[in-house]
């Protein structure tokens, strides 16, 4: 590769800070610059529900600093959004006007929070959904008054919050549109040894079967209507309905879209000198092979890694993104990985539920291969979730202890003993 070949990254998370990494790490002394619409360093948005709890401070979300950049040699642009990319001329647009010319490109842009579409203009200020620092700050504001909180969702993001911000003097009432809370997550019965948990604290109560119908600032708060006649007043809300891939300043590119940027087995898009990575990637799918946005940390740093090796001339395939996740709710401990619910017919699932202590295990098995685990307990109760994820990642034959994964945590000598 020509040393003077220009690599440009947009986005400074995950899939970005792998591949600058990955570039270095090969040798590659190409000049490299990072575009990022965030006016910060790097931070881990893992660590935002911490962040929201108290249980660290705002320094300590930071996972690069000014030497990082320096010491990789990568030109940042930090806090400009790049708004366009002309792929004739080969240049990425800039808010301000400037362009930036690359010979490879790597687009991580990530995702945002996916938001009503009935929200008032004058409402936007008192809404929040948790994707950055920014966010967090907003939430904070709004969660520590005292008053009342909306919360719209009833998914993994809305209950992380709340159980973040439990005991901080503020009231939630969660509202979904479907009766089961966790839907996308886990089956009935799992979720109802959740909700169960959750309903203990005194100042969360749910609107399951419930929609928006519009969401107003009036006189000093914000005044939420439901379909349903019901209205609702409060000095904030929370939205957690989901993320969507940050592709709108693409629709002029010819960058072929879905849900997120398409991508081949190489992460590389329709264009051979430009490729995507992360949140804003629509990739394959390990277990069932189709395409995707599956957005996670793990898989964000994969891809970028793997984009970056082929930025440079590798010919490196990409296996697919897997859903993964492992988080804390009221005192649960919630670990998934890959399918949480039976795809077809042929499918089996194994499971043991023991409500009065708050266990949970379930597989999704099919033709002795693991495609899916949920974990739900104590940390002594998930701990095997590691091993659980490398069979379903691999793809390995379980026959002969696949009886056995319900009810007994695995572990390495165990699986020795069946191998």
């Amino acid at each position: 590769m020509s040393k003077s070949k220009r690599l440009v990254i947009i986005g400074n998370s995950a899939a970005g800070l792998s591949a600058v990494k990955t570039i270095r790490e090969k040798g590659c002394s190409c000049p490299v610059t990072m575009v990022s619409a965030e006016e910060c360093n790097a931070y881990s948005p893992v660590l935002l529900t911490y962040y929201l709890a108290g249980k660290i401070q705002r320094e300590s979300m930071f996972i690069t600093n000014e030497k990082f950049y320096q010491d990789y040699g990568v030109k940042t642009i930090f806090g400009k959004r790049a708004v366009g990319i002309d792929v004739s001329r080969q240049v990425v647009q800039l808010e301000d006007s400037r362009e930036i010319e690359y010979d490879s490109l790597l687009i991580a842009t990530g995702s945002s929070p996916r938001m009503p579409g009935n929200i008032d203009d004058k409402a936007g200020e008192y809404i929040a959904g948790l994707r950055s620092i920014e966010d967090a700050d907003r939430i904070i504001k709004f969660c520590t008054t005292g008053k009342e909180v909306i919360v719209i969702g009833a998914g993994l993001i809305s209950l992380q919050i709340i159980s973040a911000l439990a005991g901080k003097g503020a009231k939630f009432t969660v509202i979904d549109i479907l009766a089961q809370i966790l839907s996308q997550n886990m089956d009935s019965d799992c979720a109802a040894i959740v909700e169960r948990r959750i309903r203990e604290e005194k100042q969360v109560k749910f609107l399951l079967g419930e929609s928006i119908n519009k969401i107003q600032r009036k006189n000093g708060g914000i005044f939420v209507a439901l379909d349903s006649g019901k209205e609702l007043t409060a000095g904030g809300v929370i939205v957690g309905i989901g993320v969507v891939p940050n592709i709108n300043w693409l629709k002029d590119s010819s960058i072929l879209l879905n849900k997120g940027i398409l991508v081949d087995d190489h992460l590389r898009t329709n264009f051979e000198e430009i490729y995507a990575a992360g949140d804003v990637c629509e990739s394959k799918n390990i277990i069932t092979k189709n395409p995707g946005v599956i957005p996670n940390w793990y898989n964000a740093c994969e891809q970028g890694r793997i984009a970056a090796l082929n930025m440079l001339g590798y010919k490196e395939k990409y296996a697919g993104a897997l859903n993964g996740n492992i988080t804390g709710i009221f005192g649960l401990i919630i670990a998934t990985v890959g399918l949480s619910k039976l795809p077809d017919e042929v499918s089996e699932e194994l499971k043991i539920v023991d409500p009065a202590r708050g266990i949970f295990r379930k597989f999704i098995i099919r033709e002795d291969k693991l495609l899916g685990a949920t974990l739900m307990g104590t940390k002594n109760d998930i701990e095997d979730i590691g091993i659980i994820r490398n069979l379903v990642e691999n793809s390995r034959d379980i026959s002969q202890f696949k009886d056995y994964l319900a009810n007994f945590k695995l572990n390495t000598g165990r699986l020795y003993f069946f191998n």
